[in-house]
């Protein structure tokens, strides 16, 4: 299963989850165009979400367990 989240620090979120086989981030401009790409993804293609978002993230992954 593939996952996605935001956060603004990606390899604590990595070393978080474990080993993934896959893993990818991006930094976004803002928080807010985090979320909307994370909100893309949930709504188009079979993904799960990670955790939760807080207010101030802005670098969106996705990872493969």
């Amino acid at each position: 299963d593939w996952y996605i989240g935001i956060t603004i620090y990606p390899n604590s979120e990595k070393k978080e989850i474990g080993k993934p086989a896959e893993w990818f981030y991006w930094r976004a401009k803002s928080a807010t165009e985090a979320k909307r790409v994370e909100s893309y993804f949930l709504n188009k293609y079979p993904i799960k979400r990670g955790k939760e978002p807080t207010k101030y993230d802005y670098f969106v992954y996705i990872y493969k367990m």
